[in-house]
């Protein structure tokens, strides 16, 4: 018998701080799950680069809510954001395939092409209730792999 899916909804406001303890509980949750070393260390760096950049960039207010929604199950990791920013994202931001990284790669445009980079699948789209929704996908590598 598999075990259900995991589902965890968290609701943050924009304190950089939150970044770290958002990661390590991530990470700790996804080996608890049994997923690669390897995988956890990349899933925990796309975790901080995706949030980071929502708590900087989603919108001009000085202080917002971040919406978090992380599914594990036996294939996958998902995580999807959602934010209050309009249109500051788009799907063409995360496409590096063959590419490599953007130019001014020092400056700006890192968190982007680290995420697609660990990655296996990025999705933007308009969330919901308005503002940005970021899906991530990680498909699931045997501890033992």
């Amino acid at each position: 018998m598999k075990p259900p899916p995991i589902e965890i909804g968290l609701r943050l406001p924009n304190l950089m701080f939150l970044t770290r303890p958002c990661r390590e509980f991530v990470s700790h949750t996804l080996k608890s799950q049994g997923f690669a070393p390897e995988q956890i260390d990349e899933i925990a760096l796309v975790c901080t680069e995706v949030v980071q950049n929502s708590f900087e960039h989603a919108s001009d207010k000085e202080w917002h809510t971040v919406e978090i929604d992380m599914l594990i199950d036996e294939e996958k990791w998902v995580f999807t954001i959602r934010d209050e920013g309009k249109g500051r994202l788009q799907q063409e931001d995360f496409d590096f395939a063959g590419k490599g990284p953007p130019s001014g790669f020092h400056d700006r445009g890192r968190g982007t092409f680290l995420i697609a980079s660990f990655s296996d699948k990025v999705v933007v789209r308009d969330a919901p209730n308005g503002g940005t929704e970021v899906e991530i996908t990680k498909y699931r590598k045997a501890a033992d792999q």
